[in-house]
């Protein structure tokens, strides 16, 4: 037994259903503005009138000497020619039924345009709503991380900054309990170098007053080295001019008593 249409339409999947009727909806749009409006270019009516004047209008317009001219008049004059076409384009141009027909192919393209528009929105939101959602979500919680990234900076600022201010404030006790250790540690350096002068004048002192003594001692042993000498000297020169031995015998008493006195 066949199915009504109606009822086989029914069965098929809702994204052929859609398409079908998108389609059916865009072909009924379109074939409305060509009725409507008439074809997206000049029309039939126009050209039958003035085909060669609207040849010799696109023809001029696609001229490089034209749009050069058209650009820069003052730095392209047109020769006799162009100068002829350019005049041809104005007049041309003011004709009414130009102009109708320039606004009528105006509305066209914009209708048009806009029924393109809205069939791509409507295939946009059937088929693309999901991915473009998740897209947006995905866009919202990038932007909520780097906002949340900015935050938790900015916090570890606020503490870092927090600190740096503790650290400053606990500066001055800081300075005076090292200039108070720096006064007392520079206060046992002059004490520990003036005991270390102290002491090493002392040994000076002692080396001196020893070095004195011994010079002393040395000084009275050769003095009294020159005493014997010179004694001994004058013993043997008087031994030797007296020869008796009573006279000898009281010069060696008389030379001992005078050692004994000098030393």
């Amino acid at each position: 037994m066949n199915e009504p249409a109606t009822v086989h339409w029914m069965k098929r999947p809702s994204w052929q259903r859609f398409m079908l009727a998108y389609l059916l909806v865009y072909a009924a749009v379109s074939i409305g503005l060509l009725v409507t409006l008439g074809p997206p270019g000049m029309s039939g009516e126009f050209l039958s009138e003035y085909q060669a004047d609207y040849d010799r209008y696109v023809e001029t317009k696609k001229l490089d000497s034209y749009k050069r001219w058209q650009e820069r008049p003052a730095l392209n004059p047109p020769d006799a020619d162009l100068a002829q076409r350019i005049e041809f384009v104005s007049q041309f141009s003011a004709l009414t039924q130009f102009a109708d027909e320039q606004r009528r192919r105006t509305l066209y393209e914009t209708l048009s345009d806009l029924l393109g528009f809205a069939m791509v929105l409507v295939l946009v939101l059937r088929f693309g709503r999901e991915p473009i959602a998740a897209l947006l979500d995905g866009m919202v919680e990038k932007v909520r991380s780097t906002l949340q990234q900015a935050q938790d900076a900015r916090d570890a600022a606020g503490q870092r900054k927090a600190a740096a201010d503790t650290n400053l404030a606990g500066l001055p006790v800081q300075e005076a309990e090292i200039f108070s250790q720096s006064e007392k540690r520079i206060e046992d350096m002059r004490r520990q170098a003036a005991l270390a002068t102290g002491e090493s004048l002392a040994v000076l002192n002692r080396e001196t007053e020893d070095r004195m003594q011994h010079e002393e001692v040395l000084a009275r042993a050769r003095l009294k080295q020159e005493l014997v000498d010179a004694a001994i000297e004058s013993l043997s020169e008087r031994f030797r001019t007296h020869s008796a031995p009573e006279e000898n015998a009281a010069l060696v008493d008389q030379f001992i008593d005078q050692l004994e006195t000098r030393s």
